[in-house]
């Protein structure tokens, strides 16, 4: 009986060898080439995607960074190749332009900085490389947005911008594109998060010198079928209890000094082609401009000493100013 046991542990064992070999054998034929080395014009086999979502590790790593090598070639970041460990990736697949297949959206980011948002178009079983977002900081999110009056969907590229080793600053963005005339616009910009310290000792203060921190948080809400952006945002501008610290207090070390709550809707408007605050006319010109933003309510305007009673606008002819809020009619 136990030379019984004996065998029937062996068989067992034997067999879940048998097994992993030839699961080993499936994933390395399946996974193992992505595409030809003598391929050429950017594209991207539509099974590179699927593979890096692999559960087998090593394919899955091998899939991805093929899809990042590719992209860097196709957007022109080279110089990015050397730090290629280093860079952040994200991969999704979403409904984009109007077309019966859907694109995959590549975006890398090389921190504290750097960020970009490489867009694919599925033609068959390949990935035809159609467009840029140049220019973001470090990608933390991408999603889509259905906006009724538009044909294609908007890409929504969440960023972080995190700065507080150095400068104690941090800081979170949503910027909104719609793919239009063959490249990217950005049709609405927000600063969702922000965090920014700093020490009254930097300001020559000799004794009991506090922290102050200045914090916004925010809530987005989509609605009206994508046509409204409506954002809350929280602002404060806390002291530290503590005094003459040269580390930054923990939150629980602060007290709210200045608090407030500011709503603001954003509209999507055909003629301008962007999502605006609103339409005024420009008493010093005469010109009709669009409100962008009003920075009389950014966080910023906590700051003693500092005026933010200018509003960004943009005319007709594309042109931004940044101008005084009192101009507007």
């Amino acid at each position: 009986m136990e030379f019984f046991k004996y065998n029937k542990r062996n068989i067992l064992i034997l067999f879940t060898v048998v097994i992993l070999v030839v699961v080993f054998i499936f994933a390395n034929y399946r996974y193992g080439s992505l595409w030809n080395a003598d391929d050429d014009g950017g594209e991207i086999p539509y099974r590179a995607v699927r593979n890096s979502q692999s559960i087998f590790k090593p394919a899955a790593r091998k899939a991805t960074q093929s899809i990042v090598d590719k992209t860097l070639d196709n957007t022109g970041y080279l110089r990015w190749k050397r730090c290629r460990e280093e860079l952040d990736i994200l991969i999704e697949e979403a409904d984009i332009l109007s077309g019966r297949e859907s694109e995959v959206l590549v975006a890398l980011s090389l921190p504290p900085q750097e960020g970009m948002v490489a867009l694919y178009k599925r033609e068959g079983r390949g990935l035809k490389y159609f467009g840029r977002i140049p220019n973001l900081l470090p990608v933390i999110g991408i999603s889509t947005l259905n906006n009724a009056c538009l044909d294609s969907q908007l890409i929504i590229a969440e960023q972080r911008h995190d700065e507080m080793l150095g400068s104690f600053f941090n800081a979170g963005y949503r910027d909104i594109f719609l793919w239009r005339d063959g490249h990217f616009d950005r049709v609405l910009g927000l600063l969702t998060d922000y965090n920014a310290y700093w020490n009254q000792a930097w300001d020559g203060v000799k004794e009991d010198a506090h922290w102050l921190w200045l914090n916004q948080t925010s809530e987005v809400e989509y609605a009206d079928k994508g046509e409204t952006v409506r954002i809350k945002y929280i602002q404060s501008l806390l002291q530290s209890i503590v005094t003459d610290s040269d580390s930054i207090p923990d939150q629980k070390d602060f007290s709210v000094r200045y608090y407030r709550m500011v709503k603001e809707d954003y509209k999507w408007n055909s003629d301008w082609g962007l999502y605006i605050l609103g339409e005024y006319t420009d008493g010093l010109t005469g010109k009709r401009v669009a409100l962008l933003e009003d920075y009389r309510t950014n966080v910023s305007s906590f700051i003693r000493g500092t005026g933010f009673e200018m509003v960004k606008v943009i005319e007709e002819d594309g042109e931004i100013q940044i101008i005084p809020a009192g101009r507007l009619e």
